[in-house]
């Protein structure tokens, strides 16, 4: 239901320090399009108010998402009502859908919240390209940083993990990062604010309701700022993650190596034997093999090549082992898998594909659209609705060869030229149609399909938009 909190005489420095914090970050820029997440909570409808504030500060133009999720009957029906009178109050434009995330999570084999995180960041980017929004806010607060950095940390976590919820990820901005929701109440008393209350925040069955209701309140007991603890915390851990990044670049790179191709065996071992090697072992590996690693796999590759004879090798799952192979350090396919890669009709968005090398992203072309040096990306593909059929992903086949750049290739001939190891090839996500290949991760743009309205892009799982 919705609650009316009455007005208190108080400071009035909470949208001020939000304000500051867009304007250090650089979160907003001058005619910015704006399209904010509204679920009706008090996060998003004090970030939504800000916003509209913000107006005379960066010529801002805002539009709104409610996503209904199908899972909480009345409830959900009110709050898509509360939202529908609120954005009609305020002259915002709102875009309303309901999906079925019971359904669609039991088809992904995630939870409820991780199906949910899916679709609410998938439906914000359809419509932010479609209606083209230059950014996409979510309300997130410090002290969502806080519970995530914790379940992250209770769940065990790499750098990555240990980083929380970023500022900013390429369009995404969370300009309420800034204060702990004690303040986001407070602004909701200064200014009037009804908003909604969802009832399944209350129960503490699951793990971020017992850490915000119980692990946080008792650890502030200890700490009162803990908030800013963490947030610090993070800060650094961001940064050390971007530098190992960077160096592990360079490393792979120092080795004549490149995505998952063979490595020197003696310069991989002496990485792993340098004193403090985890850390910088782990960013290698992560860039050499395009997928994260656990503690315990970058563990197990550790004592393979420190401890094992050649042709021993590790299982490091996504259907590829590494292993020992004379002189090199090498990815080898495990082959009864390859079968088991599905065949999969894409939708609009992000479309995961489970057990495949790369994700892909389908996405309608803004007219704001920067097209420079798009041919020169192995991962990002811009072509034509109307010369294509129905878009689909499949692995590679015998005999594969389509024309691109004038003339007719093979696919086998591409690979091995561009030093794809025999591995990664069974892996990649091939985008078709009836007619034949169009795209994919190393294989040019077919000529029939070159147009600027539609984008397909390849990413790896780490780097969907709800993994920061």
């Amino acid at each position: 239901m919705a609650i009316l909190i009455p007005t208190m005489k108080n400071r009035k420095s909470v949208f001020d320090r939000v304000l500051a914090f867009c304007k250090q970050e650089k979160l907003l820029e001058s005619g910015d399009t704006v399209l904010l997440a509204l679920s009706g909570g008090k996060d998003s409808v004090v970030l939504l108010h800000m916003l509209r504030k913000m107006q005379g500060y960066f010529s801002l133009q805002l539009g709104a998402l409610h996503l209904n999720h199908g899972l909480r009957g009345e409830a959900a029906l009110h709050d898509e009502a509360f939202c529908k009178k609120l954005c009609q109050a305020w002259n915002i434009p709102l875009h309303v859908f309901s999906i079925p995330v019971d359904q669609i999570a039991k088809d992904q084999g995630v939870g409820l919240e991780e199906a949910g995180r899916q679709e609410r960041y998938r439906f914000l980017e359809i419509v932010a390209q479609e209606e083209g929004y230059t950014k996409v806010a979510t309300a997130h607060t410090q002290s969502d940083h806080s519970e995530t950095v914790l379940m992250h940390l209770i769940r065990g976590a790499g750098l990555r993990g240990l980083a929380g919820i970023p500022a900013q990820r390429e369009r995404i901005i969370r300009p309420l990062l800034c204060i702990p929701t004690e303040d986001v109440l407070l602004y909701a008393r200064e200014n009037d604010l009804a908003f909604c209350q969802d009832e399944t925040n209350e129960d503490t069955r699951y793990l971020r309701n017992h850490i915000r209701h119980t692990i946080l309140p008792s650890m502030k007991k200890s700490n009162p700022a803990l908030d800013n603890s963490l947030m610090r915390m993070s800060r650094v851990v961001s940064e050390s993650d971007v530098y190992f990044t960077f160096r592990a670049k360079q490393a792979l790179a120092d080795m004549g190596g490149g995505f998952q191709t063979p490595l020197p065996l003696s310069q991989v071992k002496d990485l792993f034997r340098a004193p403090g090697s985890l850390l910088p072992a782990e960013a290698l590996l992560k860039q050499w093999l395009g997928q994260s690693l656990s503690y315990e796999q970058v563990q197990g590759i550790k004592r393979l090549l420190l401890e094992s004879k050649s042709q021993a090798q590790f299982n490091v799952g996504n259907h590829i082992t590494v292993e020992i192979a004379g002189d090199f350090f090498q990815i080898k396919p495990i082959h009864p898998e390859k079968a088991n890669l599905q065949e999969v009709f894409l939708q609009e968005g992000y479309n995961p594909l489970p057990g495949y090398a790369f994700a892909v992203w389908l996405l309608a072309c803004s007219s704001s659209e920067n097209f420079e040096n798009i041919l020169q990306k192995d991962y990002t593909f811009y072509v034509s609705s109307d010369t294509i059929g129905r878009p689909m992903v499949r692995i590679r086949q015998e005999g594969d060869q389509y024309r691109a750049g004038g003339h007719t290739k093979k696919v086998k001939k591409i690979f091995a030229d561009r030093k794809i190891p025999r591995a990664v090839r069974d892996t990649l996500p091939i985008v078709c149609d009836e007619r034949g290949i169009i795209c994919g991760p190393f294989l040019p743009l077919a000529d029939r399909a070159k147009g600027l309205d539609l984008k397909i892009v390849f990413v790896s799982e780490d780097d969907a938009p709800w993994k920061q």
